[in-house]
């Protein structure tokens, strides 16, 4: 374990010093190796949610940030699942939480993406231009693209022997034909540069270094291969004794085979025999050292290459294979997480449905902000509203921009003895002050005004469940929770209305909630007798977060009295699948 962090605070500061120099890519896959390496390392995934949208923005279409690449959103995507993206992200790179360094620009950035992309005409002119232009690029490639060989090249990781495969292989498990290991098929760019320098060796003298100044390899590329039969050709070159280099065929290779490949890495132990070579200076047969590449560590990539490296891009290849690993393995930790909880290898795609009757979002348009109002926050965790702002000033509402103070506390002390904020957890009620300031041109990322709420003296904000509001308890709450908690245990939820106020001596009284059948957001009382209880003082943590709702009255709705429509983005998902 602690090897891993160590890896993993090596690859951080590689990030970090990549980041400096503006090589965006090489950070983010420097910051994903640390992820890789040590999950829990503090601040990773806030670091490469950061360098992911630095990366995304040098995606270019005519001139312009591709504005997708940035949302990480297909341009198909319907206008709710960019809400929630948004929403998402906007949350993991909010700088009350991400102190990465560069996250205000790459929030400015996702920002500037909603506002183009939420705006239906906006949007509309956004895609007409992108289009027009990917397909005048597509007309220019289309000649080139009808020569262009549907085949990859990928490399063994044990032995570095380097083979050209039919496409259909990517990503497959193959056998090395060079040193019988298995490896994926991953694939590591375009073909090997056409220089090398050589060590070989003859029968009767020591090895000798020579390095063929602008003297190409042979590449032998007659056909292609189907590791089927993992026929394939080795590309070896027999040396003469005036220099000239000369095609040569390994013994027990089939010449004539399907897959050119080129060995990059330690040779075998046996020596290989040339056949068909010309005569040494006295006229014996040469035999070739293939040459050596040093032994490179992921390490040692990410921090320059101390090593003496062969003149061919031997640190190129070995990133993109490193970056490759990297992305197939996050694949793989994201479907075994998703496998064991749900149960099912099916990727699962979940969008915020609208609400049945009432539309939540006129209640935060920007017309609605004034200064001194409480405004909830969606918070990163699962995006649900459970920080608070102060709203100091309403610099413009056209453009929006507003200036707003963020509310924390340090403490739970006012509900026992519990290390409720000490174990990493948010706390959702109690008693917060103002800290820092910062401001907003974005009104996506508030979720609901606190009407009832007021800052005090000294900035001091006591919020508590008041009567007649919705709010979201966690269903297996326990004061025993810590950082080890499976998240799975403390994202469970249940709706409850509040039926009175909070008191220091008995806590606060509430009824469960149920949803109405047929609906998705609608929610009424429980009728069961037992569904009223007392929630006490020294338990009010297991308050996750108010929702946002509207009591539905009025005749022609169908409905039974006394029902809530809920805001669905404040509703967990399971709730409003369920």
């Amino acid at each position: 374990m602690g090897s891993n962090k160590e890896e993993a605070l090596r690859a951080k500061e590689q990030a970090e010093k990549l980041f400096a120099v503006r090589d965006f890519a090489g950070a983010k896959r420097s910051a994903i190796m640390a992820q890789v390496f040590f999950p829990q390392l503090e601040g990773i995934a806030h670091m490469v949610a950061t360098y992911e949208i630095y990366a995304a923005s040098e995606m270019k279409i005519n001139g312009e940030i591709d504005l997708y690449s940035v949302l990480g959103l297909d341009p198909s995507a319907k206008k709710s699942v960019l809400r929630k993206q948004y929403k998402k992200l906007a949350v993991l790179l909010h700088p009350d939480k991400n102190k990465t360094i560069g996250a205000d620009e790459a929030f400015k950035l996702v920002s500037e993406a909603w506002t183009l992309l939420s705006d239906n005409a906006k949007r509309t002119a956004y895609d007409l231009r992108r289009n027009k232009y990917l397909a005048a690029m597509f007309d220019r490639s289309n000649t080139s693209a009808a020569v262009t060989t549907n085949t990859f090249w990928t490399v063994c990781t044990s032995c570095r022997v380097q083979y050209e495969y039919l496409r259909k292989y990517v990503n497959k498990r193959l056998s090395c034909k060079n040193c019988r290991g298995v490896f994926v098929a991953v694939e590591t760019g375009s073909a090997p540069v056409a220089y090398c320098p050589w060590s070989y060796t003859t029968n009767n003298g020591p090895t000798t270094n020579h390095s063929y100044n602008n003297e190409p390899f042979q590449w032998n590329t007659s056909a292609i291969s189907d590791p089927n039969g993992f026929s394939y050709n080795s590309v070896i070159h027999d040396h003469t004794a005036n220099g000239n280099v000369k095609g040569a065929k390994v013994n027990g290779i089939c010449q004539g085979s399907e897959t050119s490949v080129v060995k990059m890495g330690r040779p075998r132990k046996r020596r290989v025999e040339v056949g068909d070579a010309s005569p040494s200076t006295n006229g014996e047969t040469s035999s070739i050292k293939v040459p050596k590449v040093p032994d490179v560590s992921v390490s040692n990539v990410l921090n320059g290459f101390n090593s003496i490296i062969p003149t061919f891009d031997a640190r190129k290849l070995l990133i993109d294979k490193a970056r490759s690993v990297i992305r197939v393995k996050l694949e793989e930790m994201k479907s075994t997480s998703k496998a064991e909880k749900n149960g099912t290898t099916t990727k699962k795609i979940l969008t915020v449905p609208d609400p049945d009757f009432h539309d939540f979002d006129s209640d935060r348009s920007e017309e609605v902000f004034q200064a001194k109002q409480i405004w909830a926050i969606y918070d990163e965790e699962d995006g649900m509203p459970r920080l608070y702002c102060l709203i100091r000033q309403v610099t413009s509402v056209k453009p929006f921009r507003v200036h707003i103070s963020y509310l924390n506390s340090k403490t739970d002390t006012e509900f026992g003895n519990v290390k409720w904020i000490e174990s990493g957890f948010t706390k959702s009620c109690g008693s917060f002050r103002v800290f820092h300031s910062d401001v907003v041109d974005q009104v996506n990322i508030f979720s609901h005004l606190l009407g009832r709420e007021k800052a005090g003296r000294g900035g001091c904000v006591r919020i508590y469940p008041k009567s007649g509001d919705i709010w979201a308890v966690y269903r297996n709450w326990s004061e025993n929770w810590n950082r080890k908690t499976p998240k799975e245990v403390v994202h469970q939820y249940e709706m409850v209305e509040i039926v009175g106020d909070y008191s220091e001596e008995r806590g606060v009284r509430v009824a469960n909630l149920v949803k109405v059948k047929g609906y998705t957001t609608v929610y009424q009382r429980d009728p069961d007798e037992h569904a009223v209880r007392w929630i006490p003082r020294r338990e009010m943590l297991r308050f996750s977060h108010q929702v946002p709702s509207c009591l539905l009255k009025g005749e022609g709705l169908n409905l039974p009295d006394g029902c809530w429509d809920l805001d669905p983005a404040a509703t967990p998902e399971e709730l409003l699948q369920g």
